[in-house]
C-alpha cells in the first residue's frame, strides 16, 4: 500500500469470503480485490448520476440511519 492509501475494516467473515474469490478474480490480494470492486462501483454510480438511483423509502432510510448509529457514524 502506498503512503496515501487508507485502511478499510472488514468483518472476518467478509474477508474470508473475499479471499475465496481471489483466484477467480485475478486479484493478488483482498486489498486489490476490494479496491477494484469499489472503483468499479463508484465509476458506475458516477456515470448513472443521481437521477438514475431511486430515493430510499422512509422505512429503508430509518434502517440505514439506525445501522449507521449502531456503527458509531451518527
Amino acid at each position: 500500500m502506498g503512503a496515501t492509501d487508507t485502511t478499510v475494516r472488514l468483518s472476518p467473515d467478509l474477508y474470508a469470503r473475499l479471499s475465496d474469490l481471489l483466484q477467480r478474480s485475478g486479484a493478488e490480494s483482498v486489498d486489490e480485490l476490494v479496491s477494484r470492486i469499489a472503483r468499479d462501483w463508484a465509476s458506475k454510480q458516477a456515470s448513472q448520476g443521481p437521477a438514475a438511483r431511486p430515493p430510499l423509502a422512509a422505512d429503508d432510510e430509518k434502517v440505514v440511519e439506525e445501522r449507521l448509529k449502531s456503527l458509531g457514524y451518527l
